[in-house]
């Protein structure tokens, strides 16, 4: 069975409430994304990860919480030059470059009711975010809007969230 090693700065109290983590033998490393080497040297990443396999490493709704100064592209870096060749890298993220303008003003209040509770979003272009890939080999269908990220169904890409993030998959050479 594939171990899940999720990384969460709230705790592992938080995470079990929400349903983020679901059997006792998962392990929460309580650290923050943003120091890689806490986290890959931590007791529980070296016991659960074997970095010289193949593993996938899942950046997934992260990214829009780590500033420009705090160097998201080689944060990423960082964790992707620990992992083994055909490991696979997941990025999601936040975006409203190709959105309606009134999507975009709705985008506009969530980053600022964000930031009145000292949590802040960065929502970041198709290039910034395709950079965060650099190094790897994109998988079909690239880096796309998600809902065009294996839809299941055809309604998705008519929605007017449609272009609120886009989603990529790549493998680590």
């Amino acid at each position: 069975m594939p171990w899940i090693l999720p990384v969460a700065r709230d705790g592992v109290d938080g995470l079990r409430q929400t349903g983020g983590i679901t059997r006792q033998d998962d392990w929460i490393v309580q650290a923050d994304v943003r120091e890689p080497g806490r986290v890959l040297g931590h007791p529980e990443t070296r016991r659960l990860v074997d970095f010289t396999e193949p593993v996938a490493l899942l950046v997934v709704g992260v990214l829009l919480l780590v500033s420009d100064e705090d160097r998201p592209g080689e944060l990423v870096a960082t964790y992707r030059e620990r992992l083994a060749p055909g490991s696979l890298l997941a990025i999601s993220h936040i975006a409203d470059e190709h959105a309606a303008p009134g999507v975009r003003a709705e985008v506009a209040r969530l980053v600022d009711a964000c930031a009145a509770a000292d949590e802040y979003v960065h929502v970041r272009t198709h290039e910034e975010v395709l950079a965060r890939f650099e190094g790897t080999r994109l998988v079909e269908p690239g880096l796309v809007f998600l809902p065009d990220w294996r839809p299941d169904s055809p309604a998705e890409r008519e929605s007017a969230a449609r272009p609120l993030g886009y989603g990529g998959v790549a493998e680590v050479g």
